[in-house]
């Protein structure tokens, strides 16, 4: 429970982070593909989301856009391999993912 710790600071922070962003079309469309390939559910609302989660402690993982050398978007996480075992969902600007 200690990654948990203090979850509700880090989710606040986490959604004061969030603003509509030129990459917004392509994380969606990863998101989906992410959904398609069974690694999440489609992308949610924030209030089906927390509908979907209830009242468990969840940490938000932000996801974004690095732009390579040569021109490719690749989608980023804030996340480590462990955090993405325990804590999954993965805003992308105002959606919501649950694995």
């Amino acid at each position: 429970m200690a990654k948990l710790e203090g979850w509700k600071e880090h989710n606040q922070h986490i959604l004061n982070q969030l603003k509509a962003g030129k990459d917004d079309a392509f994380l969606l469309q990863q998101s989906m593909e992410d959904a398609r390939n069974g690694f999440c559910t489609p992308p949610l609302r924030r209030a089906e989301f927390l509908r979907y989660i209830g009242s468990q402690a969840h940490l938000l993982i932000l996801r974004c856009v690095i732009t390579q050398s040569s021109g490719n978007n690749e989608p980023l996480t804030t996340a480590t391999q462990e955090d993405n075992q325990t804590s999954p969902p993965m805003p992308t600007s105002s959606h919501y993912a649950v694995p």
